[in-house]
């Protein structure tokens, strides 16, 4: 908390159920989200600079007297498709020994996501992937944090989509994971989202179905 004559602000960065992709278009997409935390992923920047050389380069050898026509488009999924490959060799690091704590699945390499220093304080829940959640398409990817506050209570009894607060629609493989117990989890990680971000200031209150009905919801509140 700020004390009088400081200023409030503050960098927090909330990770639900981090997950390795292997889709090519989906890691250019996160590449592109991180872009908002991380200054050196300044992808629009560089579309701009890129945009503006190639144009002057078209001028300058255009003899015909034409206009220039720069395809931003392609420019940008071009350097999107860099900052994909950045990511999978900076912020997403290879490590066999992540592998122990459920990361990796049957396309990609087990290891581990480093959230960027600029963020002060950051929290990350995780499903336990035994539970075989989305396991061929995602798996579970662990966080590091070198430059801050890293709060990671445990993993969670339930599967991808009641990490993200919509309990069991039906993407589990565990036959102990029951309708009543994927909600008491989902609730649980609704409560350390709330907590976490009440001690922070970053929120002064969270509404959420499983917070009001922790233990199982009344009838016709399921979905």
């Amino acid at each position: 908390m700020a004390g009088p004559g400081q200023s409030a602000s503050r960098s927090c960065l909330l990770l639900l159920d981090t997950v390795k992709v292997t889709v090519a278009d989906t890691e250019a997409t996160i590449a592109q989200v991180i872009d908002r935390y991380d200054n050196s992923f300044d992808i629009e920047a560089e579309v701009g600079r890129e945009s503006a050389q190639i144009g002057e380069r078209i001028r300058q050898s255009n003899l015909g007297g034409r206009g220039a026509y720069v395809d931003s488009n392609a420019i940008r999924n071009a350097i999107a498709r860099g900052h994909r490959r950045r990511l999978e060799n900076e912020i997403y690091v290879a490590d066999p020994r992540d592998a122990r704590r459920g990361s990796g699945n049957y396309v990609d390499n087990p290891g581990h996501f480093v959230v960027p220093r600029n963020v002060q304080h950051c929290l990350s829940l995780q499903r336990d992937f035994r539970l075989g959640s989305h396991k061929n398409v995602m798996g579970v990817a662990p966080v590091t944090f070198p430059g801050g506050d890293l709060k990671a209570p445990g993993q969670f009894w339930c599967s991808h989509s009641a990490m993200g607060g919509m309990p069991y629609r039906g993407d589990l493989l565990s036959p102990q994971v029951t309708p009543e117990g994927e909600w008491r989890e989902c609730a649980k990680v609704a409560d350390e989202v709330a907590r976490w971000a009440k001690d922070l200031a970053v929120i002064s209150g969270m509404k959420h179905p499983t917070l009001q009905s922790p233990r199982w919801p009344s009838s016709g509140s399921t979905r």
